[in-house]
């Protein structure tokens, strides 16, 4: 896809002076994939020819929470000593909101996206330890209800309230599938501690949210991007996250190892469950299909 001149929408104008003090920005909209909340484009001034990602979400409580401790996150001084996480356009603001949508910028960073299969899971979880540090001494923690553990116990258990059957296809293979493992599921969730230490994490470090960085980065190959969920949760969540998205599979047998290795299975199987919802209410849309036929593959179901 290339450049042009002609902003996709009418409030780049507004966006491109507040961002870049620039009334007519170069846009280039970006792909993101069935599991960004939102759209993303990059963005350069015709007059510095300086570059920036603006990423959009539907305005929300939820979406602005999460808007907020990424910019707090990313205020701190910390942050900025690791090249490996992007740097928030600073506006004095956590966002800005055009209508029913908000905007948040980041610089640029020139890197190439990490296949599944070739991310190295150890030095992305050495990243998310060093970004577990920089949260904790920014925000500190505090004691709670475990959101991670929560919404995977309220989505399995809500299918096996209610299972669906299908006659054929994907959603007959999920069914079956789900009624063998869902019950080991929740109760393997069960098992996690409800309660426990939360801190601000990434929300969503999966791998198609790390690039590999060109250029002299030192041992840190990788950049950490799209900050537009930040959360307060258990850092196992993370570490759950990404392990769940990598191209190693996921089994049951192996799952009931650490709090990450559980969440990151009952993760996936959870995913089904929320998907086949979907189906039941008809919103089962072809980039739901095709997030179903991705976690089958992790948990080994290709």
């Amino acid at each position: 896809m290339t450049m042009g001149p002609v902003p996709p929408e009418p409030n780049w104008w507004e966006l491109g002076h507040l961002f870049l003090n620039d009334s007519s920005p170069l846009v280039v909209p970006l792909t993101t994939g069935p599991f960004h909340a939102g759209r993303a484009w990059r963005v350069c001034s015709g007059k510095s020819g300086d570059s920036i990602l603006i990423k959009e979400r539907a305005d929300s409580d939820r979406a602005r929470e999460h808007a907020r401790l990424a910019w707090q996150l990313a205020s701190n001084p910390e942050w900025a000593r690791h090249p490996w996480l992007p740097t928030m356009i600073r506006t004095g603001s956590p966002f800005f909101t055009v209508q029913d949508r908000i905007y948040q910028a980041w610089s640029w960073m020139e890197g190439e996206p990490v296949r599944e299969d070739a991310l190295d899971l150890a030095l992305g979880l050495r990243q998310l330890g060093l970004l577990s540090g920089i949260s904790v001494r920014a925000f500190g923690t505090r004691e709670g209800p475990l959101p991670c553990v929560v919404t995977r116990e309220q989505a399995i258990s809500g299918w096996l309230g209610a299972p669906m059957d299908f006659s054929e296809g994907l959603e007959q293979r999920v069914s079956r599938f789900l009624k063998e493992w869902a019950p080991r599921a929740l109760a393997l969730v069960r098992r996690v501690p409800r309660r426990g230490e939360l801190q601000v994490c990434h929300g969503d470090p999966w791998s198609g949210n790390w690039l590999r960085l060109t250029g002299p980065v030192g041992r840190m190959a990788y950049a950490l991007i799209d900050w537009s969920t930040a959360r307060w949760d258990h850092t196992a969540s993370d570490r759950a996250r990404l392990i769940g998205s990598t191209g190693q599979v996921i089994r049951a047998g192996a799952a009931d190892v650490d709090m990450a290795q559980s969440l990151a299975w009952t993760g996936l199987l959870a995913g089904l469950c929320n998907w086949m919802e979907k189906r039941k209410q008809g919103l089962w849309t072809e980039a739901g299909r095709g997030r179903v036929l991705w976690i089958l593959r992790r948990l080994g179901e290709a």
